[in-house]
């Protein structure tokens, strides 16, 4: 492992995608999307424009770092379509691919230094649609061998719904994600608490983060088998099965 690589971090689980470069572990620089739902209109040149700042070419990058699911499937197909592309063309660059949920509890250590909150247990809410949401449980663990940075996972990313997650989570529980906007009733429970929205959107720089650490480990991705982690089939595919008569 070259501990000096060249990283490109993409983030287009959720409504506001970013891109961000690295190198090795330090972060150099970062860039959102100018709005939500643009993946397929601003992730190029938003990747251009942050690789000319650094006078670096396509052929210098060495890692791809990207969250890879669950979250929005047309924004993770367009990253992983991406990711697919660059190795195919350079086969040098290397893929580590990262859960989106992974990527947004880091949001969670932000939130207890910035309000001093003791966060102990905390779970992802991503809307999933027909009142489920995916979601994954994480409790707080300093551990040197983590992958998740001051994170140890205890439920991976799933499928459920919001009653479900209460019954499983240890309370006191601290929620975070976009899918709060649609589910913060039914995930309302005493010692339960919703972080700020400003800590619901994960980021390109936390994509880097916790795939670094997997890097480290060696823990890279076939580029032929790179898929999503969509935890369930696009629903526009369910409809047209049903249409046509399909199980």
């Amino acid at each position: 492992m070259n501990y000096n690589s060249a990283i490109l971090a993409i983030e287009t689980s959720a409504r506001l995608g970013s891109v961000a470069l690295a190198r090795g572990p330090q972060l150099l620089s970062e860039r959102s999307f100018s709005a939500g739902f643009r993946h397929t209109r601003e992730l190029m040149p938003v990747i251009a424009q942050l690789t000319s700042e650094q006078g670096w070419t396509p052929k210098q990058i060495e890692q791809i770092h990207l969250s890879i699911g669950p979250g929005s499937f047309t924004g993770l197909r367009i990253a992983v379509a991406l990711a697919k592309a660059l190795s195919f063309a350079q086969p040098h660059i290397k893929i580590v691919s990262v859960p989106s949920t992974d990527v947004l509890i880091q949001n969670a250590t932000q939130a207890a230094t910035a309000q001093n909150l003791p966060i102990q247990n905390a779970a992802c809410i991503i809307d999933a649609k027909r009142k489920q949401i995916y979601t994954a449980l994480y409790e707080k663990n300093d551990s040197p061998d983590s992958f998740i940075p001051g994170f140890r996972t205890i439920i991976p990313p799933t499928l459920m719904t919001p009653h479900e997650l209460l019954e499983k989570a240890p309370r006191p529980l601290y929620l975070l994600g976009q899918g709060l906007k649609q589910h913060a009733e039914a995930l309302t429970a005493p010692d339960v608490f919703h972080l700020a929205p400003d800590f619901h959107q994960p980021h390109a720089a936390n994509v880097h983060a916790c795939g670094f650490l997997r890097a480290c480990a060696g823990l890279f991705d076939s580029p032929q088998e790179l898929t999503p982690l969509y935890l369930r089939r696009p629903e526009a595919i369910e409809r047209w099965e049903k249409l046509h008569g399909k199980d």
